[in-house]
């Protein structure tokens, strides 16, 4: 079973008047801050042209330009690690973006699943790996009560290093069937 928190793009209307408004540099690009909507952390700063400006409005999701490949990248294609456009930006120049973002399915440093069945007294915690890909293995035929947990992630405000509460969610599962199940879950940031 691999279970992905779900989350919905949200394409952001724009007109042509507030699109012109963007500077971009002698190569057609103009930097994208990347900030995360909950935390407040910058996650990321990449290059954007008009086109992939243009599709990230359109498409709900970051889309940038890769100077080294000389392409179009979707982020998460092929990290996993999405971001789901919530609000965009220009500075007064005009010359630098900040794009507000749910990111998923990026790995955490220090997060933990727990999975504890009342019925067999059965327990297993693990920690996430690189990709935020928690493993259960080997679970026993029951129903487990899992608890992600994700410690406080530190952001900049005002200068300030601030941390903010951890996360905690529950999900109740149950695992059946003749050998023993394999629990794989992304929880997103």
């Amino acid at each position: 079973m691999h279970e992905t928190l779900d989350v919905t793009p949200t394409p952001i209307v724009v007109t042509d008047e507030q699109l012109a408004r963007v500077r971009y540099d002698a190569s057609g690009l103009a930097p994208a801050i990347v900030q995360d909507a909950a935390t407040g952390q910058v996650l990321m700063m990449a290059w954007v042209n008009e086109e992939t400006l243009r599709l990230s409005l359109a498409e709900g999701r970051t889309v940038f330009w890769s100077r080294s490949r000389q392409e179009v990248w979707r982020k998460g294609d092929t990290s996993g690690e999405v971001q789901w456009l919530r609000a965009a930006y220009y500075d007064c120049d005009g010359d630098v973006l900040l794009f507000v973002v749910d990111q998923q399915g990026a790995a955490v440093p220090g997060a933990t699943v727990t999975a504890k069945s009342s019925q067999t007294g059965f327990t297993r915690t693990e920690t996430s790996d690189a990709e935020g890909l928690y493993r259960l293995n080997a679970l026993p035929v029951g129903t487990y009560d899992v608890t992600f947990w994700r410690p406080p992630l530190p952001s900049a405000t005002d200068g300030r290093l601030v941390y903010g509460a951890p996360v905690i969610t529950h999900r109740t599962i149950t695992v059946g069937g003749p050998r023993p199940a394999r629990l794989d879950v992304t929880l997103d940031r």
